[in-house]
């Protein structure tokens, strides 16, 4: 079997707020296909098999930078930076690591204890 190497491209996906947003296309030596926008680190593509074999796109999103931004941002999105935020905490193999601490105090108001 002669598997493809493990490839990483970029090219331009928009602008957004005066910046440019760049697309990474991630491939594996199997085909799997990824595609993350810098927006958010955004999952806009992810090509998998089924149980058939037959590969297709299985993340729900935009064809554009402009369908992120217009109508729904949160496709593709990473979660768990925010589902964490208010609680400053996460465990990982049965350790904890405090998170966004500077957040968390930065929002809380002077009268706050």
């Amino acid at each position: 079997m002669n598997a493809k190497p493990a490839s990483v491209s970029r090219a331009p996906f928009g602008d957004a707020d005066g910046k440019e947003v760049v697309l990474y296309t991630l491939t594996n030596t199997n085909g799997l296909v990824a595609k993350v926008m810098t927006c958010g680190a955004t999952v806009t593509e992810l090509h998998a098999p089924d149980k058939t074999g037959r590969v297709g796109d299985i993340v729900l999103g935009h064809d554009d930078l402009d369908g992120y931004l217009k109508s729904s941002p949160y496709l593709g999105a990473r979660a768990a930076p925010a589902a964490l935020a208010d609680h400053g905490e996460r465990r990982a193999r049965g350790k904890s690591t405090r998170l966004f601490a500077q957040q968390r105090n930065a929002t809380q108001s002077q009268e706050d204890p």
